[in-house]
């Protein structure tokens, strides 16, 4: 067996790992690079052609897991994609706002291009997704014991429940003599919505292990309701505005949930909260397709007739341009969640030169800040940023829920990869070097008889 990573290796997006067990080649995600804009060029174009490529295996739809796909297919690709159904349906919304996003994007920089440059071409168009979405087969949790599905000719895998956002799952492949174990994005224990990860029943001799907060210990889940109870109450007493840079998915419907609870339990003040993203919408009718996929916990929380964990009374979701930019107008109190997580593009950006340079007025951050973005910059208390090619001052407080991760920590990653039976080689991907190597450290402590490597971008080890 032979291991490749071309992304999330060293680093925290673009996630694409290759698995060849002799001629036949398993891809582990099709993810695209999210960071400077300077860098995106060259780090999503495929380090392959598409047709060498015999079937891809997705672990969940964030774009940095799936944002490649179209360039996949469009190069040749004629294998299955496979994930679970939530995942597919995710995906395709996912995939449809990125071409959206890169054609907007390359409208607006040829019409800013110097004469007789080079124009600037998106790197797929809506019309490419459903070629992307033919090629999709769903396959079931296996979860219990479970059984193999065939990938091709003498490849077997199964899925098991990540827990990191609806429909994500850790990948085992195998081909009879060597498997893989493939964690994707893993979540935490206890958190709003979702499952607790699944660990592995089967024999695995090497895992592919994210690392995100490898060198993080989270606060238990529960410990966030006090903190974010403390913000807001902090904000409305002084009419402010909370502006939260949220991902669409995963994070913008775990936020709701845990508002939702703490308005009904009286513990914020009924503050009008706008979810101020037409995708995040979109993916909120997905999650109420699919609740069968929710824990005990949700249906326990919210048990009467009709009740809805991602709707309340005092929640709207915007949808049009002018009901975005009429929030900017309006007087606090009151809260808007909107794309993107990192601030690295959407109507986010409009809502922070809109509130940055008011002392009243609060950025809060529920998630990782990649560097080079502008959410990591606001996070490291830099006095300015640029915003639409100005600077705008950084005088709103700014406050941080890292412990709402939907990324395991420290604990949680090593204690799962111990459950694991047979493990002999493990390979930490999709983490800053600095916290790759303190997970690294643990895992050799706890277990010398494990080689733990830290891969970077386009090294191959046969195994």
């Amino acid at each position: 067996m032979r291991l490749t990573f071309f992304g999330a290796a060293g680093e925290v997006t673009g996630s694409k790992h290759l698995v060849e067990f002799g001629e036949q080649r398993i891809l582990l995600d099709c993810g695209m690079y999210q960071g400077p804009a300077r860098e995106q060029g060259d780090r999503n174009r495929l380090p392959f052609p598409g047709s060498s490529i015999t079937a891809i295996l997705i672990s969940h739809a964030h774009l940095d897991h799936v944002g490649l796909l179209p360039v996949l297919v469009k190069s040749g690709f004629t294998g299955p994609i496979i994930s679970t159904a939530a995942t597919r349906d995710l995906a395709e919304l996912i995939l449809l706002d990125a071409a959206k996003l890169q054609q907007q994007d390359a409208e607006y920089a040829n019409r800013k291009r110097w004469p007789g440059s080079e124009l600037v071409v998106p790197l797929y168009t809506a019309e490419d997704i459903p070629a992307v979405m033919q090629r999709w087969q769903v396959w079931p949790y296996a979860n219990g014991s479970g059984i193999w599905h065939d990938v091709c000719p003498g490849i077997k895998a199964k899925l098991y429940d990540a827990g990191h956002i609806l429909g994500s799952a850790v990948i085992v492949v195998t081909d009879g003599r060597e498997a893989v174990a493939f964690t994707g994005d893993l979540g935490r224990q206890d958190t709003p919505l979702l499952n607790d990860p699944v660990v592995v029943h089967d024999p695995v001799a090497t895992l592919i292990m994210e690392s995100t907060y490898g060198g993080r210990e989270h606060q238990p889940v529960h410990s966030v309701m006090g903190k974010l109870t403390e913000l807001v109450q902090r904000v409305v007493a002084r009419r402010g505005k909370i502006v939260v840079p949220a991902f669409s998915l995963g994070r913008t419907q775990e936020l709701v949930y845990l508002l939702h609870e703490l308005t009904d339990q009286g513990r914020i003040p009924r503050l009008p909260i706008y979810v101020d993203s037409p995708l995040a919408s979109q993916i909120t009718t997905v999650f109420t397709q699919h609740q069968q996929e929710y824990d005990a916990e949700t249906k326990s929380d919210f048990r009467l007739p009709g009740e809805d964990p991602l709707i309340f009374r005092n929640l709207q979701y915007t949808h049009s341009v002018e009901d975005s930019k009429a929030l900017n107008s309006m007087s606090g109190p009151l809260m808007i969640i909107s794309a993107s997580g990192m601030a690295t593009g959407g109507r986010i950006m409009h809502h922070l030169a809109n509130t940055l340079d008011d002392p009243k007025n609060m950025v809060l951050f529920t998630g990782y800040q990649a560097q080079g973005t502008v959410g990591r910059h606001i996070v490291e208390r830099q006095p300015t940023v640029r915003l639409f090619g100005r600077s705008h001052p950084v005088r709103a407080e700014v406050a941080t829920l890292n412990d709402l991760s939907a990324h395991a920590d420290v604990n949680e990653l090593s204690a799962y990869a111990a459950a694991i039976t047979g493990v002999r080689n493990v390979y930490l991907v999709h983490g800053e070097p600095n916290r790759a190597s303190v997970l690294q450290q643990r895992l050799q402590t706890d277990h010398p008889d494990w080689q733990v490597t830290i891969p970077t971008r386009g090294q191959t080890y046969d195994v």
